[in-house]
């Protein structure tokens, strides 16, 4: 539902020095595949929210790589 607009939105970004996509969907549903659970852990709380255990675990980290990779983070 929301690929167009990512891949939309990643083509202006790479025109403008300002502008930073993280897509989350990378995170979330690696290789095209997405899991509703995770070592046991459930990822989504109901069909619209990512759990808690998602968020820390999974798009945190990759959040801040893509934070210090772009220098909009410094340590």
């Amino acid at each position: 539902k929301y690929y167009q607009i990512i891949e939309q939105l990643k083509i202006i970004s790479k025109s403008s020095k300002n502008i930073y996509i993280f897509d989350a969907f990378e995170t979330m549903c690696p290789e095209s595949l997405c899991k509703f659970s995770e070592n046991g852990r459930i990822l989504y709380r109901d069909s619209t929210h990512i759990s808690n255990y998602a968020i820390l675990n999974k798009i945190a980290p990759d959040l801040l790589i893509f934070l210090k990779k772009n220098n909009i983070l410094i340590n």
